[in-house]
């Protein structure tokens, strides 16, 4: 913002070095989850873009991709859908089929196609992300994981078990050998495949999946963040599936306690944790502590 303020004493109002300031500050709206924020100063961004530079240039390009993360985040996947093709026609037509922001625009394509439960599509589309990463990054590069990933959790929502976790250890052997055994990006891949191995009623490897994502979050992010609050919900639930209900309800009640102190006591996520600690009251037939807890998580 300071930046903006001295360019805008000093440069024409439709100068390109303004645009990318908005849109500097637009990503960081973007990550604030400021959403209605960051769609206006990224809309600033690109009038100016499309002004002086034209409706074919990279970073007009990557105007319409940010915009396009905004209306996916909101849910308006068709209008995301739009600018997603509109960035991916100018980046075709400028840089070629196999160029690293090609591919990135397949992937967020491919985002919004699992959004919609258009499986078969996002498969189609990740895989094409896929092929670009693997010609020009290589094989052991942290963006074919992430396809691998997104490759991975469409298998996963499709039920297909034994194929999500060969993608999700994929990403998961890129990860450890690229960015090391204490990564965020390891833990969510260990999270990923206890997921499925929940899924597939196999609690005990869950539970070691889940406690590797714990170990790493714990020494990464704090004892007191959100994903750490995540985390112990799903040990919790494993718990509460195999009859240990006090180890359950005190995992639970471990991450409430983290997501009011960061959250707030009006998040979704706290509603969260109330209906977790009020299934396990109820599996023990405490019923007036069950109703309570459904009744706090209601109220939010």
């Amino acid at each position: 913002k300071k930046s903006l303020e001295m360019k805008l004493k000093w440069l024409d109002e439709k100068d390109a070095r303004l645009a990318d300031s908005y849109y500097q500050i637009g990503r960081v709206y973007f990550d604030l989850c400021k959403l209605d924020l960051c769609r206006t100063i990224s809309d600033k961004s690109l009038q100016i873009r499309l002004s002086v530079l034209g409706h074919n240039h990279p970073d007009v390009a990557n105007s319409y991709h940010n915009i396009g993360d905004v209306y996916r985040s909101l849910g308006k996947y068709d209008q995301a859908l739009g600018m997603y093709n509109k960035s991916l026609q100018i980046r075709l037509s400028i840089l070629g089929h196999n160029h690293p922001d090609v591919a990135n625009s397949y992937n967020n394509i491919g985002v919004v196609y699992d959004h919609q439960g258009k499986s078969d599509q996002a498969l189609d589309i990740y895989d094409k992300s896929l092929q670009i990463g693997l010609a020009v990054l290589g094989h052991n590069h942290p963006y074919v994981a992430k396809s691998y990933n997104n490759i991975g959790v469409v298998y996963h929502r499709q039920g297909k078990y034994d194929q999500a976790l060969d993608m999700y250890h994929k990403s998961l052997q890129i990860g450890l050998s690229v960015l090391g055994h204490n990564h965020p990006y390891v833990a969510n891949s260990y999270k990923n495949i206890g997921v499925v191995y929940r899924n597939q009623g196999k609690n005990e490897q869950a539970l070691n999946m889940y406690d590797k994502t714990l170990q790493i979050r714990l020494l990464v992010l704090g004892h007191n963040h959100p994903y750490v609050a995540k985390t112990y919900d799903k040990i919790g639930v494993v718990y509460r599936s195999q009859g240990k209900y006090d180890q359950a309800v005190d995992l639970h009640d471990k991450s409430l306690q983290i997501r009011l102190s960061v959250l707030g006591h009006n998040h979704p996520d706290v509603a969260n944790s109330y209906k977790n600690i009020a299934v396990v009251y109820h599996c023990q037939g405490k019923y007036d502590q069950a109703v309570d807890m459904y009744k706090k998580s209601l109220y939010i």
